[in-house]
């Protein structure tokens, strides 16, 4: 339901820079922004995330670490660097 708001919500936004611009949002709360690495366990509480990769262990605010991965994915035309009329 969630996900089915945002896309309608960034639709029209989205739209001069293209059709295709909507970033994956899957496992965005469980992905490691440092690092990459995917586990349920690394959403400890509703508000922190630390990374369980071994080799990581990055800790940081839940959702700063998700709006992080999501800008990740987005890539340059929807996170500011790069603008549609270029």
């Amino acid at each position: 339901m969630i996900i089915v708001r945002a896309r309608t919500f960034l639709r029209p936004i989205l739209s001069p820079i293209g059709p295709n611009t909507i970033p994956p949002i899957g496992h965005t709360s469980r992905r490691c922004s440092a690092c990459g690495f995917v586990t349920p366990g690394s959403r400890e509480t509703q508000a922190k995330f630390a990374c369980k990769n071994p080799d990581c262990g990055f800790v940081d605010n839940a959702d700063t670490n998700a709006a992080r991965n999501i800008d990740h994915a987005a890539g340059p035309a929807v996170s500011g660097l790069l603008s549609p009329r270029q």
